[in-house]
């Protein structure tokens, strides 16, 4: 079944809270109010705001909950989805879901500082390293090298005759 993949602009109303923090499977969720105000050609009409929940998984969801307070103007992009649930009464409820793909500040009404998050890199432990290169040196090494000077020759053959690449 194909999702219904919308952009939702509207207000943070309740602050990011995480419902997993374990590492690489993290999630949180949020609520956004979107206004449903409009121009009838003479005056503004005003309408109910309408809520949505806001699920957000792992790297989006870590820099959500470091960027985003309540109040803030936000864009939202993401799969919607209708949430049926059931109260502890018995009480039977839909919602409306929104499972982020991308999100920000919306800056018509404000500023925002980017600030690029740095991938940790998980390096292998030093044995494997040392397995890896005791494989390749049981090898044939003189045709790999041989294969890299000669591609480094043709690379630069061009250049050294005056042959311009554009």
């Amino acid at each position: 079944m194909r999702s219904l993949v919308t952009t939702v602009v509207g207000n943070v109303a309740k602050d990011v809270s995480y419902l997993s923090k374990e590492a690489g499977k993290e999630s949180v969720t949020f609520r956004i109010a979107v206004d449903n105000s409009y121009f009838d050609g003479v005056t503004w009409q005003e309408r109910p705001a309408q809520f949505l929940s806001v699920y957000a998984r792992r790297e989006l969801a870590k820099n959500a909950a470091e960027s985003l307070k309540k109040g803030e103007r936000v864009i939202v992009s993401g799969r919607l989805s209708g949430v049926q649930w059931q109260d502890e009464r018995g009480g039977e409820h839909f919602t409306l879901a929104l499972y982020a793909d991308a999100l920000g500040h919306d800056l018509r009404f404000g500023t925002s500082s980017y600030l690029r998050r740095e991938k940790v890199v998980q390096l292998p432990p030093p044995e494997a390293v040392a397995s890896a290169f005791a494989c390749e040196s049981e090898g044939d090494k003189s045709g790999g090298e041989a294969e890299l000077e000669s591609g480094k020759e043709a690379q630069f053959s061009g250049a050294a005759a005056g042959d311009a690449p554009f």
